[in-house]
């Protein structure tokens, strides 16, 4: 039997993360380099990908490792996954405009950019009530509960989600091509679907075009790990004081929350006010 060289396994993990679409757990690819490699061989899955990005680089691409603002609940999207670490794999050889023209035609472009534009404002604060219906809210408050014993709800929310009504107002599209478009934006993980017909932004194009939001849009980097915020936890406080300069905001993905408040200080390291009396859920 002909031994698997260490190219064929680069080679297999990189067409195991472009089967699941360009996004894949971090243990679901340490289960798949095992099983061609032996438990070991997991350990050096952080070694293998570094040596397929080499090669990567020169063709525009790069698969890169990265935390879901939902942590663990985005995580059980794949079996046998826990924790929010993905690999993801994104162009890095593009431009935003260059990316999007290899993807879609001229009309469809127009509607993904237009798209991105609804999906990358933030909506107003609203009042969160007793119960958190949204999975980043249940994530918040697992962490909530767990850091203060006892469960807790934070007062506000705002989300950067638009329902599909929104979306299918497009003027120059019909309803069923932008359904179709929709579609394929959440196929390509650019864009995800809840079970109640709201459209957001997923992993990969937060990773693919994280520096033109955060340059173009009101999304915000995480004030633990600077990478971009689209669910997690928002301080209001920020929000009342800096909204009208649109910078100066802080934010946090939840598994980031939840090291701000056990490990770092229960208080905003931008406006010094406690979290759970100005915090509010980014959903």
């Amino acid at each position: 039997m002909t031994e698997t060289t260490r190219d064929d396994k680069r080679r297999l993990l990189l067409q195991c993360i472009l089967r699941a679409r360009g996004v894949v757990h971090e243990q679901v690819l340490a289960q798949f380099l095992a099983a061609l490699d032996g438990e070991e061989g997991a350990d050096e899955l952080g070694t293998y990908v570094t040596e397929m990005n080499v090669r990567l680089r020169g063709l525009g691409y790069q698969v890169k490792r990265v935390t879901h603002g939902l942590g663990r609940r985005y995580a059980g999207e794949q079996a046998g996954a826990e924790g929010g670490r993905f690999y993801v794999y994104v162009n890095v050889g593009a431009s935003r405009e260059a990316e999007l023209a290899t993807t879609f035609r001229p009309a469809e472009l127009e509607f993904a950019k237009w798209a991105i534009a609804q999906l990358g404002t933030l909506g107003p604060l609203e009042e969160a009530g007793e119960h958190g219906h949204a999975a980043a809210e249940r994530e918040v408050d697992r962490v909530l509960a767990a850091w203060r014993g006892e469960p807790c709800r934070l007062r506000q929310r705002a989300t950067y989600a638009e329902r599909a009504k929104t979306l299918l107002t497009y003027p120059d599209l019909t309803s069923s091509e932008i359904e179709r478009l929709l579609m394929r934006l959440c196929e390509l993980k650019w864009f995800y679907r809840t079970a109640e017909g709201s459209y957001g932004f997923d992993l990969r194009l937060l990773v693919e075009l994280e520096e033109y939001l955060l340059e173009n849009h009101t999304l915000m980097p995480c004030s633990t790990c600077e990478h971009v915020v689209a669910q997690g936890v928002l301080c209001t406080g920020c929000v009342s004081k800096h909204r009208d300069e649109g910078s100066g905001w802080a934010a946090w993905h939840v598994d980031c929350f939840d090291y701000q408040v056990n490990h770092v200080a229960p208080q905003c390291p931008t406006c010094k006010a406690d979290i759970l009396t100005v915090g509010a859920y980014l959903v």
